[in-house]
């Protein structure tokens, strides 16, 4: 099951999902003019992935990600 957050003009943030039995959130940004997905566990509730994810698209957004918490495809 994918949950995924919107932006008022309709363009996505991102998402969460659930492996086994953790919950991911996952999200795309933009390096060197190529798109980056960064997914990480969330937590063990839907409600504690899609927490996590408003706190990364933040972070994002304020300029500042913590390296060590980031997989990058």
């Amino acid at each position: 099951m994918i949950k995924e957050i919107y932006r008022k003009d309709g363009i996505m943030q991102g998402g969460v999902r659930k492996r086994g039995k953790k919950w991911y959130y996952y999200f795309s940004i933009t390096v060197n003019g190529k798109r980056k997905k960064i997914e990480c566990v969330g937590g063990n509730a839907k409600k504690e992935g899609l927490d996590a994810l408003r706190k990364a698209l933040n972070e994002y957004e304020m300029g500042y990600i913590e390296p060590s918490k980031i997989t990058v495809y």
